[in-house]
């Protein structure tokens, strides 16, 4: 995928409504010689040039986004994170967008709780260790993560979370936080049914080597978080090698009844450690 991509889009885009190039030239204020580059992969596209383009064909919403999201993906494979409270609650605003637009999303994570699933307490533990300080408090960051929270109740979007036993075990603040995201764990498998959650223990056997953790987009598109910044994924072949990667983790994985008890087996051995 290339520029060209973008440009044979809204080139799609615009004989569909029966625009032709200098039509488009007059509405974007630009020169048909500009908008003719832009459609042939000359010039690469940019943010302003898009978003002209949805104005000036009256885009509808779905549309809109898919637009966006193909130049974003063009334009940048990866993009770095400030950290700083501003970026992360900007960034928590455009993940929830992209998953408000999708039907399906899978999740792998094997070492921290996806912020989807997180407590209150363990999301801030999360953020603080984080984001670098500043006057701004934590609130906001944690309202927009506890408000994206809301699709798990969706009956739109699919959700499959296949976490590791590590993010199970490793304590982030207090044994206490992570007994209460535990707990919190089995309530999302008790009351929400389009959200599955389901554990690879240790001890599972897999055919191959998984370094990161990855979230599947629709089949369409892969996203990797470091914590630094993120790589989106969206050639055939590499989407392909991860909806192959997710399929093997869900099957090697318990199922989610068998998870939630070995998700209270691990509460109790927590417990336990706490007598000691």
């Amino acid at each position: 995928m290339d520029r060209e991509s973008v440009g044979a889009r809204i080139k799609a885009l615009r004989k569909t409504r029966g625009v032709t190039g200098k039509n488009l030239a007059e509405r974007t204020g630009l020169s048909a010689a500009a908008v003719s580059k832009f459609e042939n992969g000359l010039l690469r596209p940019t943010e302003n040039f898009i978003e002209a383009v949805i104005d000036a064909l009256d885009l509808p919403s779905f549309e809109a986004y898919a637009l966006r999201e193909l130049s974003t993906f063009v334009n940048s494979q990866f993009a770095m994170w400030t950290l700083s409270q501003k970026q992360v609650a900007t960034n928590q605003v455009t993940v929830g967008l992209r998953e408000k637009n999708s039907k399906t999303i899978r999740f792998f994570c094997n070492q921290i709780i996806p912020g989807l699933l997180q407590s209150e307490d363990y999301m801030e533990f999360v953020f603080r260790s984080l984001v670098q300080p500043g006057k701004e408090n934590f609130n906001r960051l944690i309202k927009s993560r506890l408000k994206r929270q809301n699709i798990l109740n969706s009956k739109r979007t699919s959700l499959t979370f296949v976490i590791g036993e590590g993010a199970l075990r490793t304590c982030f603040g207090s044994r206490g936080v992570l007994r209460d995201q535990l707990k919190r764990l089995i309530k999302i498998i008790d009351t929400c049914p389009s959200t599955e959650i389901r554990v690879l223990p240790w001890e599972r056997v897999l055919s191959r080597f998984i370094l990161d953790s990855f979230i599947i987009y629709d089949e369409r598109t892969v996203n990797i978080e470091v914590l630094k910044g993120e790589l989106d994924l969206w050639t055939e072949e590499d989407v392909a090698f991860y909806i192959d990667t997710m399929n093997h983790l869900v099957s090697a994985s318990l199922s989610p009844s068998a998870s939630e008890d070995f998700i209270k087996r691990v509460i109790r051995d927590l417990d336990q450690e706490g007598e000691l």
